[in-house]
């Protein structure tokens, strides 16, 4: 017909390319409600309460993670320092899930049980999560983990974190060492 033009060439790639798209799109949302679900499932498994103030000399492995906003890696720098001079005794490790190799996570983009018990093998008494945004890696990472203590700063999905921080917008990390500090003890109890 006069009107009907026929699209080939770089349009048929461009189509196909969207189309790889959108199932990528679609795997991640899979792999996302997968480890929500586990994550949740393990929550409800394992929930126990928790009570403050504590010796601080109880927690001795913490694992901190990185923000994913780029604009925030200093200040998260600046608060793992302060974190480290208040508490010398924990043994800080960083994460940063944006250099997590692609063997590490299934073709769902769910890390694999391999990794999974690595890090449950570091044995975190607890986990912070810098991140002001749920990220359903992170918080499968932090719940799986099997961390007593697990800390976000204030979200939507609370249930998977035990200790919650209202962030502040222009520094969300502002007064997180010190909100640390009421909740656990650092001086030695006299009688």
């Amino acid at each position: 017909m006069a009107g009907d033009k026929t699209v080939c060439g770089d349009g048929e790639k461009r189509d196909e390319q969207e189309k790889i798209g959108e199932g990528d799109e679609v795997l991640k949302v899979l792999g996302e409600k997968w480890m929500r679900q586990q994550a949740l499932r393990k929550v409800t498994k394992t929930a126990q309460a928790v009570s403050f103030p504590i010796h601080a000399t109880s927690i001795q492995r913490v694992l901190v993670i990185m923000p994913r906003d780029l604009r925030l890696i200093e200040a998260a720098h600046e608060f793992i320092n302060q974190l480290r001079e208040q508490f010398p005794y924990w043994q800080v490790q960083i994460f940063d899930v944006d250099k997590l190799p692609p063997e590490k996570l299934n073709w769902l983009g769910v890390p694999r049980k391999g990794y999974v018990r690595e890090i449950k093998n570091q044995q975190y008494d607890m986990v912070i999560d810098l991140n002001q945004q749920v990220d359903w890696l992170i918080t499968y990472l932090a719940v799986m983990s099997g961390a007593p203590y697990r800390v976000h700063l204030e979200s939507a999905n609370g249930e998977f974190f035990n200790i919650q921080f209202k962030a502040n917008a222009s520094s969300p990390f502002a007064g997180l060492v010190n909100a640390f500090k009421r909740l656990f003890i650092t001086t030695a109890v006299t009688g």
